[in-house]
């Protein structure tokens, strides 16, 4: 790795900074006196859109003072506008639908525009051509092409409306899933995700240019459903109640805040005519395919039964005789609910049985370790099975690697009961099997949801509507080993409510409320059952004061497959309560956008951290090669031996509830400065202050004179200082050429401050007096004691070896500075074409490090307390804002709206995205981060190509051929339709590391091998995804130079494809018979491949799912 000198990388980051400070004051400036000398108007986490009608004569002379009515085709609602004295008028705060403008003016023929299509975050410019003629002559022209561009905006994004939301193939009806068809997206896949770890679902956030999961904001009518520990959505809405939704990145307006993309979902609303569906699916191993493995292991195919059934009813409130809410009042109810029982194809690679009884050099499960003087080791010199087993009695090597059962340990021992036996034929190979141990534990998951909507419109004046959304998420994860799984709580409930006034024409307000309750837990399977670490193995540091935490110590043997239970319970209850205010006022050219909103954040979170026992074997203190060096990559017999090199557990109580609260202020200023060009100029201001733990329960640790400070005692409640200069300027602009007819130029620059990752709160709880998890100090010659494995017994705050935590007080809130310049055009009524650069750079990210890292020491002959600042304690892990990132993309998108029965879209994203990690990654040496830790992002895909497409077949009644066919004849080759979600894509990125701490320099670090060429030279997928020879160790104590993020994983094509057919059944009804197939030519797309050096380096033993297929109906009116 190329080493920077520090004198450039200072000024080099100076002059980062100067730059990003420059760019945010000079924007601040120039929006602030925009601001101040125009008159505003405000809307607020928007889910509408708006319409700039400007009425001309055949000259393109603006006519004054015309007559004009939108009606809403669904609803028949109307709004009456009179054009200005340019012509022009501003139809804002539009819900998403399909309107007809008609505009009337004596001497002129009455003009229709049709085929308008409002979409969510859209600002659609459009001209209103009357002809000379009498009134009572009309003319309708469609609007559709025109209403294709966003030709009064910069904000970049796509609109997924509901024929895609209902057609598109979806595994697991999951809107997720739709967010990711969309330019610039990237799915979370093989990057570390802690919204996918600890609530076991990797299909509940998304990466947007190159953002950070918990940098997405997700709306729900205009409330924020994010959940803040993670970073996930809280509630994934059922797609049959779903209106639209609308993905914004990059560029966009000074209404929304919080985030940095935003997903901004509308509910779906009754309308005039009643709507019912019902639909029930069905998935079954009968048929589906078996994966990849396990055929290669002559395994059964995976047990598979899963149903997915629902309904909705919307349309208006009737109440016979009493109540007729048609054009006034409406509903919608949907319930949907699914059940899922799968068996997982899990491997992994473990010892055999005459191993574990002391026989390390046996063979049988592929694993034997046989002795350097051997004859396998005479004519297989460079295998990874050539060791020397040490006794440490006597410093020399068991005769034939054979341990007397004598000098087994008694905890080894009673562990064995918790290992899976190896159940794949795997011996006599030169080198350690990719696996040997196939297994297929079933999950099972179980949702109920509900969404309810209920909207009135009082007056051509007053409308309201209010929503209801609640789910229930639990979920079953197995685990290879006995009481390694884990169940998965995702539970959510939403209330919102909205509430509009029109003052005039020009002059219009909405008010909002809501509440989220996000309740996200991953507990271990293990939980409140035996406590098997203080009953059964005796552990002394057991916590067995909280049966939440009761489990199989975890034992981490360096080269084999998990044994124990998971180590940490963790989640956080999330309630959210939210107001806002807006006030819209048009006038003339401008409009203005002002709001407010306010955020209550009051959750209770848990994170055990340690609080099951965990015993690292990785530091090789048995084994030697035929070199006479340690072998870290094999724990296994310093595990029968009892040779732990660190153990962490914990006791206390770490629950925490935590409040806070967000403001955000903010003027969005549209000026349509030229009849083709409108600037978008506006400013943001954000305050989040940092939560308060309701009882005081926090603390800091000072790094720098090893002093402890108490909340509300020694420091502020808070613990981090207040951060009250988070100005947010946003400056854009579109463009219409005169001589280019429907093409937009838009580019904008914007600041957008991301929200924190509630996940760090637990900083100020863990390592304190309310709850402490201590770790040994590992020494490179010495194991540690398994039953006194902390310098002192006492446990009176702080203990000894005890791990603190603790926030940056001087942390500042993170922001991400985008950018991004594109150019649209539609053609032919329906299709859009756009390009589009997009860039963006993060500053002040979180990171995390260990303050109590030990010196390198190259010699190996400092002991690790003699170098390390704090030796009294363990680790010393600290959350503070150094991070930044870097994101350039090109992207390309077709799209063709619904028309004729078919649409589609092409997105194509090539793109690169760069920081140093983001918060569960750390750092390599806690020091040095942009020459240690800079890499290409965990989400970094550089290409991407996604195609949606829905098309029905041009046959039967109304079609192109056979138009008039008799009824028999329609039942036959009629209601066909096709539909597909085609996706290709690079792999993501991983980094090489070794086993153990071959730096020697303490927990929470790094060790990487040296890389000496090309990784990808002489690859053999799977078994070898790289060219392992690539990477060496370095020498013991010294940092390796293979880069973070340095190994491309497999990337993937996949196939999901739908066939529909529809059997009418009476005026508006009809029946969908469905057959969806997901991986529809079932191609074997490889998981990520193992990229520790030790047994199995470099391959890969999972994929991703084989094809699913699923039928099922669907009835609707």
């Amino acid at each position: 790795m190329k080493s920077v000198p520090s004198t450039c990388r200072s000024l080099r980051d100076n002059a980062r900074r100067r730059a990003g400070a420059w760019l945010r004051s000079t924007l601040f400036l120039i929006i602030m006196a925009m601001v101040l000398f125009m008159p505003q108007r405000c809307r607020a986490q928007s889910t509408t859109g708006d319409i700039v009608a400007a009425v001309i004569d055949p000259s393109n002379a603006a006519i004054p003072k015309v007559g004009l009515v939108l009606s809403q085709v669904e609803t028949g609602q109307q709004i009456k506008q009179t054009g200005d004295a340019n012509g022009l008028a501003v139809f804002s705060s539009l819900k998403p639908g399909n309107y007809k403008l008609i505009a009337t003016q004596p001497g002129f023929r009455t003009t229709e525009l049709d085929n308008i299509t409002v979409v969510i975050g859209q600002r659609v410019s459009l001209d209103v051509r009357m002809q000379v003629g009498a009134s009572s002559e009309s003319v309708t022209i469609s609007a559709s092409e025109a209403a294709l561009l966003n030709s009064e905006s910069a904000s970049v994004g796509q609109v997924i409306n509901k024929s895609s939301i209902d057609t598109l193939p979806l595994n697991g009806r999951n809107f997720i899933q739709l967010t990711q068809l969309t330019t610039g997206a990237a799915p979370i896949g093989a990057g570390n995700s802690p919204a996918t770890t600890w609530t076991g679902r990797s299909d509940t956030t998304v990466s947007f240019a190159g953002l950070r999961e918990s940098d997405t904001s997700f709306l729900v009518n205009g409330i924020e459903t994010r959940n803040a520990r993670f970073g996930n959505t809280g509630i994934r809405p059922s797609v049959d109640a779903i209106q639209e939704f609308r993905v914004q990145r990059t560029t966009f307006g000074a209404e929304f805040g919080h985030a940095a993309s935003i997903v901004n979902t509308e509910l779906l609303g009754g309308a005039n005519p009643f709507h019912l569906v019902l639909f029930e699916l069905n998935r079954n191993r009968a048929y589906a395919a078996n994966t990849y493995f396990a055929k290669q292991a002559g395994a059964q195919q995976p047990a598979l039964n899963q149903n997915n059934f629902g309904a909705t009813l919307s349309g208006p409130v009737l109440l016979p005789k009493i109540y007729n809410g048609r054009d006034k009042t409406f509903f919608m109810f949907n319930f949907e609910a699914f059940r899922l029982t799968q068996g997982q194809t899990l491997t992994s690679i473990y010892p055999s049985v005459a191993q574990l009884q002391g026989n390390l050099a046996d063979d049988s499960a592929g694993t034997g370790l046989y002795p350097t003087n051997s004859a396998f080791c005479a004519a297989n010199s460079s295998s990874a099975k050539c060791v020397d087993v040490i006794n440490p009695l006597t410093n020399q090597p068991f005769a034939g690697n054979i341990i007397p059962t004598a000098q087994l340990d008694a905890t080894a021992q009673k562990a064995l009961q918790f290992i899976p036996a190896p159940n794949l034929g795997s011996a006599g190979g030169v080198n350690f099997p990719s696996f040997n141990t196939i297994r297929t534990p079933r999950n099972t998951q179980s949702i109920n949801q509900y969404n309810v909507r209920l909207d009135h419109r009082f007056s051509d004046r007053d409308s309201i509507y209010a929503t209801w959304s609640d789910s229930n998420d639990i979920l079953y994860s197995p685990a290879i080993n006995p009481l390694g799984g884990n169940t998965a709580p995702l539970n959510d409930h939403l209330w919102t409510g909205t509430y509009a006034h029109v003052f005039s024409p020009t002059l219009f307000n909405e008010f909002r409320f809501g509440v989220n309750d996000s309740a996200t837990f991953r507990n271990a399977e293990s939980a409140f059952g035996p406590n098997y670490a203080g009953d059964l193995f005796g552990l002394p540091y057991a916590n067995n004061a909280d049966a939440a935490t009761y489990g199989v110590p975890n034992f981490g043997i360096s080269g084999f497959g998990p044994v124990g239970s998971i180590t940490e319970v963790i989640g956080a209850d999330d309630k959210n309560y939210q107001v806002s205010d807006n006030l819209t006022w048009t006038h003339g050219r401008l409009t203005s956008v002002n709001g407010l909103q306010y955020l209550h954040e009051s959750f209770t979170q848990i994170t055990d951290f340690g609080s099951n026992p965990n015993l690292v074997y990785n530091n090789g203190y048995s084994t030697r090669n035929a070199s006479g060096n340690r072998v870290s990559s094999i724990g296994l017999s310093d595990f029968l031996l009892g040779e732990p090199y660190s153990i962490t557990a914990a006791s206390g109580d770490s629950t925490q509830s935590l409040h806070t609260a967000y403001y955000g202020f903010f003027s969005q200023n549209n000026w349509k400065v030229l009849p083709s060009l409108t600037l978008n100029l506006g400013l943001r201001y954000e305050y989040a202050g940092s939560p308060i733990e309701s009882r005081d329960r926090s603390q800091f640790f000072d790094t720098t004179n090893g002093q402890f400070y108490y909340a509300g005692s020694t420091i502020r409640r808070s613990i981090v200082k207040p951060d009250k200069n988070n100005f947010a300027p946003r400056l854009g602009f579109a463009w219409r050429p005169p001589s280019l007819t429907n093409t937009v130029i838009r580019g904008g620059v914007g600041t957008y401050y991301a929200t924190d990752n509630f996940n760090e709160e637990q900083f100020k709880n863990q390592g304190s007096p309310f709850y402490t998890s201590r770790s040994n100090t590992p020494s490179s010659t010495t194991p540690v004691s398994i039953f006194n494995p902390f310098a002192s017994s006492s446990t009176a705050f702080p203990p000894a070896n005890a791990n603190i935590f603790t926030l940056d007080q001087n942390n500042r809130t993170s922001y991400i500075n985008q950018w991004g310049l594109d150019i649209q055009q539609s053609f032919a009524s329906d299709y859009l074409f756009e390009l589009e650069y997009a860039g963006g750079s993060g500053q002040k990210l979180a990171q995390r490090r260990n303050a109590n890292i030990g010196a390198v020491d190259t010699t190996g002959k400092i002991p690790l307390l003699n170098r390390v600042p704090f030796p009294q304690y363990g680790f010393i892990l600290v959350t503070g804002n150094y991070g930044r990132s870097n994101y350039n993309a090109l992207t390309a998108k077709l799209e063709k709206r619904l028309s004729h029965g078919n649409s589609f879209l092409v997105a194509y994203t090539f793109s690169k995205a760069i920081d140093i990690g983001i918060t569960d990654d750390f750092s390599a040496l806690s020091t040095d981060f942009f020459r240690y830790d800079r890499g290409v992002s965990d989400y970094h895909v550089p290409h991407r190509l996604v195609i949606s497409y829905a098309y029905q077949l041009p046959f039967g009644r109304g079609k192109t051929f056979f138009g008039t066919a008799p009824l028999p004849v329609e039942y036959l080759i009629g209601g066909w339709q096709f539909n597909g979600i085609t996706s290709f894509s690079s792999g993501q990125y991983s980094t090489p590391t070794l086993a153990g701490d071959n730096l020697n320099i303490g927990s929470f670090s790094q060790s990487r091998p040296n890389r000496v060429s090309d990784p990808r030279i002489g690859r053999n997928t799977p078994t070898q995804w790289f060219n392992v020879a690539a990477f060496v160790q370095p020498a013991f104590g010294t940092p390796g130079n293979a880069g973070r993020n340095s190994v491309e994983q497999p990337g993937y094509q996949n196939w999901d494809a739908s066939l529909f057919k529809a059997f009418p059944v009476k005026d508006r009804a009809n029946f969908q018979l469905r057959l969806e197939a997901f991986n529809l030519f079932n191609h074997t797309q490889f998981g990520s491949a193992n990229t520790s050096v030790g047994p199995g380096f470099g391959s890969i033993t999972s994929t991703r799912a084989a094809r699913i297929v699923q039928v099922g109906g669907r009835f609707q009116f």
